[in-house]
């Protein structure tokens, strides 16, 4: 099983990309390449992603079957 970056869930609770680009101090293009699978991102942003999203870094994976 392969793991995927999903940061929609971010969206879902009612961020814009603009919102987190801004909460995460990671640019709206790298989100977008991250969640396209265009993009690998480092340690220290999924850390920043997930710190903005409230949640573990690991909660912005998803299992791809």
């Amino acid at each position: 099983r392969q793991r995927q970056m999903c940061i929609r869930e971010g969206t879902e609770k009612g961020l814009s990309v603009r919102k987190l680009e801004e909460l995460s101090g990671v640019g709206k293009s790298t989100i977008n390449r991250i969640e396209n699978g265009e993009a690998n991102p480092t340690v220290e942003v999924i850390c920043q992603l997930a710190m903005a999203l409230n949640c573990s870094p690991y909660d912005l994976f998803s299992v791809v079957t």
